[in-house]
């Protein structure tokens, strides 16, 4: 007997501003009946989900929270994408459509890429669909103003807390450096600034796009609360830091 698997769709919901979802995004995941919602615990609302909340209607779309723990521990982490996996293959054997939620986009540094390959080893004929969204990235050089890349340059981007011991060499040999998940190791980063005449170079962007946004620039990153766990550290040695091209995305 023959049927329908169901398409996964890796739906990149933008950095945290719900007008930053493309049009491809908001029409698929207005259009699938089943929407998986991630989230760092169990009950809590995920932050893809409270992006696009307004955009679910849940009197016909089932919404299925799944939790992903922010951890290192990589059995923890292959426990829990091995478990949403099997939920969402759940759903894609019966033929449905399922919308998976990411922040920012689906191939950038997100669960999605994990749990996506747990679903693939469940149903090996199963389709993928990736609609990508505006990064982080992109998201945090628009609220400070900052040129991402201009001609001849080199940006490198990195999990901070892997890299923070080659970071002095990195940026000896890069103008840009995109520094990822900062929140744990921010203090150590701001130090190594300082012992390197390099922390004028740096803008902190937390919660990008939100009510919440916060942009924090050179010395002001001294003795800053720890920052929340979405933030990321841009750091441009050019001078053009000095005169942004403007105030920042509205």
């Amino acid at each position: 007997m023959s049927f329908n698997i169901g398409v996964l769709i890796g739906i990149g919901v933008g950095p945290g501003d719900p007008e930053l979802i493309t049009l491809k995004g908001l029409r698929r995941l207005q259009k699938a009946p089943i929407v998986c919602c991630p989230s760092g615990k169990a009950g809590a609302i995920g932050y893809a989900e409270q992006v696009v909340a307004g955009y679910i209607d849940r009197s016909r779309q089932k919404l299925i929270p799944l939790a992903f723990p922010m951890s290192r521990d990589q059995e923890k982490l292959q426990a829990a994408w091995q478990e949403a996996g099997e939920k969402v293959a759940e759903y894609l054997q019966q033929g449905l459509d399922v919308a998976f939620l990411t922040e920012g986009d689906p191939l950038f540094f997100s669960t999605f890429i994990y749990m996506a390959e747990a679903v693939q080893e469940r149903l090996p004929a199963g389709k993928v669909e990736i609609v990508p969204g505006v990064t982080s990235i992109s998201g945090c050089t628009a609220a400070a103003g900052i040129p991402l890349a201009v001609a001849g340059e080199s940006v490198v981007i990195l999990d901070a807390p892997h890299r923070i011991n080659d970071l002095v060499e990195i940026l000896t040999l890069h103008p840009v450096v995109v520094l990822m998940k900062v929140s744990g190791c921010l203090e150590d980063i701001v130090e190594i600034l300082k012992q390197c005449n390099w922390l004028e170079c740096a803008t902190l962007v937390e919660r990008c796009g939100t009510d919440r946004q916060r942009v924090i620039v050179g010395k002001d990153l001294i003795g800053c609360v720890r920052p929340h766990y979405l933030s990321t550290l841009l750091i441009r040695r050019q001078e053009r830091l000095k005169s942004r091209v403007g105030e920042g995305s509205g």
